[in-house]
C-alpha cells in the first residue's frame, strides 16, 4: 500500500514540474500497484482521487487509449462520477471531464 500512495505523490511531483514522459510512467507503475493490491486492501479515499485525477491529466491528450490506459481512464471517470453521484460534491468540475473533452 505504501508503494502505491508513494508512486502516486511521485506522479503529481512530476507532473507539475512538466515532465509528462516520466509522469506517465509513474502512472503506469502506480496503477499496477494498485491492480496488485489485496483485494481486501482500499487506499484512502483521497490517495484514489489523485491516482485518477493523475490519470485524466495524464492521458487525456495523449492520442491513443489503448489497453490499460484506456481502462485507467474508464476507470477514473466511473471513481469522480460515482462519487459525485454519492455526494462528494468537491468531485463536481472532475466528474466527467474526460466525456466532456
Amino acid at each position: 500500500m505504501k508503494e502505491f500512495v508513494v508512486l502516486v505523490t511521485a506522479t503529481q511531483i512530476a507532473h507539475i514540474c512538466g515532465a509528462h514522459d516520466s509522469a506517465r510512467d509513474l502512472l503506469r507503475r502506480s496503477e499496477a500497484k494498485r491492480l496488485e493490491l489485496d483485494g481486501n486492501l482500499c487506499p484512502m479515499l483521497l490517495v484514489r482521487a489523485s491516482h485518477y485525477r493523475n490519470a485524466l491529466a495524464l492521458l487525456i491528450d495523449v492520442d491513443k487509449h489503448t489497453g490499460n490506459d484506456a481502462a485507467l481512464i474508464v476507470d477514473a471517470d466511473s471513481f469522480f462520477s460515482q462519487h459525485f453521484d454519492a455526494g462528494y460534491g468537491c468531485f463536481r468540475s472532475v466528474s466527467g471531464e474526460f466525456a466532456a473533452s
